[in-house]
């Protein structure tokens, strides 16, 4: 999974548990800082990737990302637990938020991914 991806789900998966506006997050993993836009409303996504200058957006669970042209599926399962699919890496992945830090685990090399909003 693409490391924009992931933290474009991680800010979309945070804005939809806390109800927050996410204006940039932090990827503590890598010591990143990540310039994405995510709102929630309802299960309407709209998010913007600032770095890549690309919308991601779409209805829970089916987000469109269109710096890749691709799918991710983000499905709530409740108590801040989220299942996705990435179809462009052909990757699932899971999100725990927690307050406003989620940790996001997928096959990838990397293991788990701890991302942050900054107080």
């Amino acid at each position: 999974m693409e490391q924009h991806v992931r933290a474009a789900m991680a800010a979309t998966a945070i804005a939809h548990h806390t109800g927050r506006r996410i204006a940039f997050i932090v990827d503590v993993s890598q010591n990143t800082r990540h310039c994405i836009g995510a709102m929630v409303t309802g299960k309407r996504v709209n998010g913007y990737d600032f770095s890549l200058s690309c919308h991601f957006n779409g209805n829970i669970p089916h987000i469109y990302h269109f710096a890749d042209q691709r799918y991710v599926d983000l499905e709530p399962r409740g108590d801040g637990f989220y299942d996705g699919f990435d179809h462009g890496s052909k990757m699932p992945f899971v999100i725990r938020v927690a307050d406003c830090e989620a940790e996001v685990r997928d096959g990838s090399d990397d293991g788990l991914h701890r991302y942050i909003l900054p107080t």
